[in-house]
């Protein structure tokens, strides 16, 4: 019993070495390992917070794989290839990342101490929008007329701010400093100075 306490009692020492000489030492995870982290481990998770590194370490690659693909999509055009595979690919790539997305955004809002919940605002507002600019167009067949152009385009152009503003504000919550201190949504994350 004792050497099973003794065993415990030496790999938690050595853990906490090794993490001490890794913060000392300035070694952190890197961009890709927070990016992995993101889609493998934290892919459903809603809860806790997350550092700018960690958001930014996502919006980097869930941009650059995409574009690579793209990429090879446009090579495969020029050349006179099949893109189909490498479309379908694409396409399942960004709908693969779609909710590890909006669980780190979650948990960067978490870590400035907002509800993730904000971050539905810019989905509010887009469905407000396409509501409105249904309505419009809608009530224009009904009653058999021509829409007014310049009127539809007001309606656009208010539907278009009522989605723009709410995605404003969650863009600059997101660059807002990590909340120093436990909050109601979890500890500080590692790493934050």
């Amino acid at each position: 019993m004792t050497n099973e306490a003794e065993n415990v009692t030496s790999i938690i020492e050595k853990e906490s070495t090794n993490h001490t000489e890794n913060t000392v030492l300035g070694t952190e995870k890197s961009l890709w390992e927070y990016f992995v982290s993101c889609i493998t481990e934290k892919y459903f998770c809603f809860k806790g917070r997350a550092r700018r590194k960690e958001y930014w370490s996502f919006v980097l690659f869930n941009f650059l794989i995409p574009f690579v693909l793209s990429f090879i999509s446009g090579f495969l055009v020029v050349t006179g290839g099949n893109t189909f595979g490498i479309d379908i690919l694409s396409t399942l790539v960004s709908l693969a990342f779609l909710i590890p997305g909006y669980a780190v955004l979650f948990r960067r809002l978490h870590d400035v101490n907002f509800s993730g919940w904000w971050a539905t605002l810019p989905l509010l507002g887009l469905l407000i929008a396409v509501i409105i600019s249904g309505y419009v167009q809608a009530m224009d067949r009904y009653r058999g007329i021509e829409s007014n152009q310049e009127f539809l385009s007001v309606i656009i152009i208010i539907s278009g701010l009522v989605f723009l503003i709410p995605s404003l504000v969650v863009f600059v919550l997101i660059f807002f400093k990590s909340d120093m201190k436990e909050n109601k949504y979890g500890p500080v994350p590692e790493g934050v100075k």
